[in-house]
This record gives structure tokens, C-alpha cells and sequence, in this order.
């Protein structure tokens, strides 16, 4: 698909014009040595309301803690109208309900082991990917699902699966020539599982394919640098909160969990006899998609953010010091939308600076 870009450019007299370029055109001008700044711009970005948003993407937008009801759909959620478009999230999870008409038709790719069906039994990641990118439930409206199959109705997923899974994604997402985001609301003990550097391979070669990684932190009120493969300093690692703007009880925490996002009483699309059914779960599964949709948000204004960089601008535009029940030595982050309005949104963060056979199984994080 022909994606048209608008990029300032500035020579050395310090003229400067504006031009709406296609892709190729854009990188051209970028190789040119007389071009000294070739920024991508989000020109005239305008927004759109859901008047009837749970309370967790309210929160994303919100500049000040919500007052209200957590189970209340009364609240109002503003996003580019773009919403995701033209971004692939990669939801690495349980499977999803393809069908549910909260996916508004936009699953057009799954994956799964060969002797399994693309279904999802359990619910979990059918309730993932509508937080991500759910037409009535989630952040990113008009991101495409794509499903990739690792767990079964036991709750739990080998590392064979999630491994698979993963190179799955890798060989994938070059393919369709989008941003693309893996959602991972699943992970592994370290002390448990002998094949945990395997998977921490698998998901670090993701990263420098440039696909942004989003791992939940897990449920067992622990450090999260005992979890695969939330510890990994190259994925976003997300803590979950409740409407309160405080730690959720369950959450893991620590120095590894990057940013904090809702997790608690969280209403999304779940699996069952019908294409329409929704429901609340808790947990860091929940929290982490709510990241992924805004990164996704973030992708459809701006093609050209590298993983590490993305990861910085999250950081810059959370939210500072208002969770409250946080242990020592954690990050009070919490995750916020930049002002997708902002012209020169696609310039780099203020404070970004780029540096250089045994068969144990995971589990899925919520409640």
C-alpha cells in the first residue's frame, strides 16, 4: 500500500519547505547530503471521541486520575482518527475468536502448531487483542489482528509453541511492509524453565528485526526480573493499576517493569457461542495490550520509530509519580498519550538517546 509521509526539510541556508512524499521519494531525500534535517511530520492530525469508553482507554488520554465507577462505560476517549491504521499487532496469545464483531473484520492472518484449530477456548487472547485494538473495547480501531496461537485450554503454552510462534512472527511481519507490534501476555519463571534463554533469543531477534515488543509483567506480586520474558531490557515490560491510579495487589514489579497501564476491572471482547460477548479480567495481560494499542497509534502517524526509540518516547510521555502503593526501586510511570496533534510529533523524544526436551509450561497473566 502507497503510504503518503510529510517531512520538513531544512538545507543549509536554512530554507525550509514542506511536501507530502511517498516512501521511496521520502528515504531518497533522507540519503541526500544536502539535506540536513529530514524529520517526518504528523501534519493536521485530528481526533475522535468514544463517548462510551471504558474507564482503561480513558485513562491513556486522561491528563489526571479518573473518578468514577471501574466497571462504567461512561467515560470519553479521544484518539488520531487514524487509529492504528496500516499498524500489524501480533497477538501472541491464546488464540482469537476471528469473528467477533469487535475485530470489525480486521484478522486476516493467524497462526497456530499444525495439529491445532485457530480458536480460542480459554478467552484470554481474544480479551487481549480487543484491549489493543478492539473497535468498542479498545485503543488502536483500525490496527489489523494478527493471531499467533501458543496456549491451549490448559492456560499454559510449551516453549516448543511459543518459540514457534515467535520465529512465526519474525519470518512474517518484513512480509507485509507495516509497523509491527508483538503482544505478549505470557511468559515463564525463570527459575523453572531450563529453555528460557531459547525464548529470550526468540523474542530479542524480534527486536532487531524491529518489531516492538509489549510482555506483561506477570500476577505473582514478585520481581519481574525473575520472569522470561518480561526482564528483557530490550521488550516494554508493563505493570498493571487499577482506576485508582494504584499498584494492582497482584502485579510483579521492580526495576524491570518499564511503564504501568490499567489492568483491573478491564471490559474487552471474550470468546464464546456468540461473535458479541465481552467480560472484566484483571491482570498485567490486560495492562500490557493497553501499551501496545498506543504504540500502534503512535506507528500509524509515525513509520519510522526504531524499537529503542519508541521505548524512550513511552518513558518521556508517561506520566510521572502518581501511582501510589509502589515498592522501592520501581518506576512510577504511568503510560499516557502523547498530543497526537502535535505537528512535529514524529521528531525524536527530548530525552531519546540511542546506545548503541523437557516439557515445563507458561502461563497467561489475568484473572
Amino acid at each position: 500500500m502507497q503510504l503518503s509521509l510529510a517531512f520538513l526539510v531544512a538545507n543549509a541556508l536554512s530554507l525550509a519547505c514542506v511536501a507530502t512524499l511517498s516512501p521511496a521519494v521520502s528515504n531518497s531525500i533522507r540519503s541526500c547530503p544536502d539535506a540536513a534535517r529530514v524529520p517526518e511530520v504528523a501534519m493536521g492530525q485530528t481526533l475522535s471521541t468514544q463517548p462510551n469508553a471504558p474507564w482503561g482507554l480513558a485513562r491513556t488520554f486522561s491528563p489526571r486520575k479518573l473518578t468514577g465507577a471501574s466497571k462504567a462505560t461512561n467515560y470519553s476517549y479521544s484518539y488520531p482518527e487514524k487509529a492504528g491504521e496500516g499498524v500489524d499487532i501480533y497477538v501472541i496469545d491464546s488464540g482469537v475468536q476471528v469473528k467477533h464483531i469487535d475485530f470489525d473484520g480486521r484478522i486476516n492472518m493467524t497462526w497456530q502448531p499444525k495439529e491445532w484449530k485457530h480458536n480460542d477456548t480459554m478467552g484470554h487472547g481474544t480479551h487481549v487483542a480487543g484491549v489493543a485494538a478492539g473497535k468498542r473495547w479498545g485503543i488502536a480501531k483500525k490496527a489489523n489482528i494478527i493471531s499467533v496461537k501458543v496456549m491451549t485450554t490448559a492456560d499454559k503454552a510449551d516453549p516448543t509453541d511459543l518459540i514457534g510462534g515467535l520465529n512465526w512472527v519474525l519470518k512474517t511481519a518484513p512480509k507485509t511492509g507495516n509497523p509491527s507490534i508483538a503482544s505478549i501476555s505470557l511468559g515463564l519463571r525463570v527459575s523453572e524453565q531450563p529453555r528460557y534463554r531459547e525464548v529470550e533469543s526468540a523474542v530479542n531477534d524480534l527486536v532487531a528485526a524491529g518489531v516492538h515488543v509489549v510482555v506483561a509483567a506477570a500476577n505473582e506480586n514478585e520481581p519481574a526480573g525473575e520472569w522470561s520474558p518480561a526482564r528483557l531490557d530490550s521488550v516494554i515490560t508493563v505493570g498493571a493499576v487499577s482506576i485508582e491510579d494504584a499498584k494492582w495487589e497482584k502485579s510483579n514489579h521492580g526495576p524491570e517493569v518499564d511503564i504501568w497501564a490499567p489492568g483491573v476491572h478491564i471490559n474487552s471482547a471474550v470468546s464464546g457461542p456468540t461473535d458479541f460477548n465481552s467480560s472484566f479480567k484483571n491482570g498485567t495481560s490486560q495492562a500490557a495490550p493497553h501499551v501496545s494499542g498506543v504504540i500502534a497509534l503512535w506507528l500509524s502517524l509515525c513509520h519510522d520509530i526504531s524499537t529503542e526509540e519508541m521505548k524512550a518516547r513511552l518513558l518521556s510521555w508517561s506520566q510521572k509519580d502518581v501511582i501510589s502503593g509502589l515498592p522501592p526501586n520501581n518506576h512510577n510511570r504511568l503510560l499516557h498519550m502523547p498530543d497526537f496533534t502535535d505537528p512535529m510529533l514524529c521528531e525524536a523524544a527530548p530525552n531519546y538517546h540511542s546506545s548503541g526436551s523437557q516439557q515445563i509450561l507458561l502461563g497467561a497473566y489475568s484473572t
